[in-house]
């Protein structure tokens, strides 16, 4: 029955959630610092697999490049702002 729908608003995703990622992480050890930006990138890789159908290796692999990045554990906290950049400018394509 039509009568019975209800228009819902959207729901939010990870990137709206946290756009200000600069603030959030700017506080706490070095280490907390790089964990929460790993946090952070793993969100918008997962968005980013939803949204461009490509597969977890894939996205992970083209936001690594972009970012200057070999291996994610070993990576700068600039490494992964960068990565997390670029994870935002695909995402807003």
């Amino acid at each position: 029955d039509d009568a019975l729908l209800i228009e819902l608003p959207p729901l939010p995703t990870a990137v709206s959630a946290s756009t200000d990622h600069a603030t959030e992480h700017a506080s706490g050890s070095p280490g907390s610092r790089r964990r929460r930006l790993r946090t952070l990138n793993a969100a918008r890789a997962a968005d980013l697999v939803h949204h461009a159908n490509l597969s977890h290796a894939s996205v992970n692999a083209e936001l690594n490049r972009l970012a200057g990045i070999t291996k994610i554990t070993e990576a700068t906290e600039v490494q992964l702002e960068r990565r997390l950049a670029a994870a935002e400018k695909w995402l807003h394509r």
